[in-house]
């Protein structure tokens, strides 16, 4: 995101139209067919920049997270003119050829400032550990050993190599740790033991009993009427 000191464009956004007032923050959104940090960007087809300057522009996106940046006033002119092409109803080349100008304008930017880039903000394993972060806020989906590694974009085995790497655990274990401390937080309530077991992911409430037992050592009617004592 560059901070172009001008007005924000008023542009109607082909997904619905958000209210978005007048701001400093411009942005454009290039879709590079990635959904992982590991993955091989792929840019779109009317981009003209030379392979050498596009592998490092991509380079220097793809390995900082520097999330704003001061734009230099060749920047801000390229908002400018995309945002009058918008308005004006302007050719889609005219918009290509700013576009691929602003592009180019943000690699000398780099450049200038010597953007510092970490390679291992690109590789696989940083894709496993967003990914097992993000179990955090969904561990009660239908999880597979599949599904998880496809939603890493990587197989099976490399898949979990990561997560015993960055957990100690496999990818199941560690699952099933984030759903048993969570349901234990929920037997703090006064839900069912039975709806506590399912709204946390295990399949049957005998599996789920077992399975507490066995991380806390004792069943979940135990631990709950542990805490209910003075």
């Amino acid at each position: 995101m560059l901070d172009a000191g001008a007005e924000a464009l008023d542009v109607v956004d082909r997904l619905g139209a958000p209210n978005i007032g007048i701001g400093r923050l411009h942005w454009i959104i290039i879709d590079v067919g990635v959904r992982q940090p590991h993955q091989e960007w792929v840019w779109p087809d009317w981009l003209v920049i030379l392979p050498e300057d596009l592998a490092e522009l991509t380079a220097c996106l793809r390995e900082n997270e520097q999330p704003v940046w001061n734009a230099s006033d060749e920047i801000q002119d390229c908002f400018r003119q995309i945002g009058k092409t918008i308005r004006e109803h302007k050719s889609a080349s005219r918009l290509a050829v700013y576009a691929n100008e602003l592009l180019l304008h943000l690699l000398d930017l780099f450049r200038e400032q010597k953007v510092s880039r970490t390679k291992s903000l690109t590789d696989a394993q940083r894709s496993v550990k967003l990914f097992l972060s993000s179990l955090e806020a969904s561990y009660a989906d239908e999880w597979t050993l599949d599904s998880m590694a496809e939603s890493c974009g990587l197989g099976v085995t490399r898949f979990v190599h990561y997560c015993k790497q960055i957990t100690n655990q496999t990818p199941q274990l560690f699952l099933n740790q984030l759903r048993l401390e969570a349901a234990a937080e929920r037997l703090k309530t006064d839900q069912s033991i039975t709806a506590i077991a399912f709204d946390c992911g295990f399949s049957s409430s005998q599996y789920f009993a077992t399975a507490f037992k066995k991380q806390f050592g004792c069943t979940p009617r135990q631990f709950r009427q542990h805490r209910a004592q003075p």
